[in-house]
């Protein structure tokens, strides 16, 4: 990836963290964010569900494939 380059990952793992911290509010606000900064944003990894077994750990798994393959 280039410096300028950024993957997003949003999570929400429990019904009170979704109060305020919904998946589309923290998308919103962290593409803001990039594209304040002047970031490439280019990929996008989101997970509505508690990540406790690591069956479900596998898209944070693919987002560290991403990023270890874009480098």
């Amino acid at each position: 990836m280039e410096n300028n380059s950024g993957v997003i990952w949003v999570r929400v793992s429990s019904e009170p963290q979704s109060h305020g911290y919904s998946p589309d509010a923290q998308l919103n606000s962290t593409r803001d964010a990039a594209r304040l900064r002047g970031i490439n944003i280019v990929r996008e990894f989101m997970v509505a569900e508690s990540a406790k077994e690591s069956a479900k750990r596998k898209e944070f798994r693919a987002m560290i494939e991403f990023i270890k393959g874009s480098s």
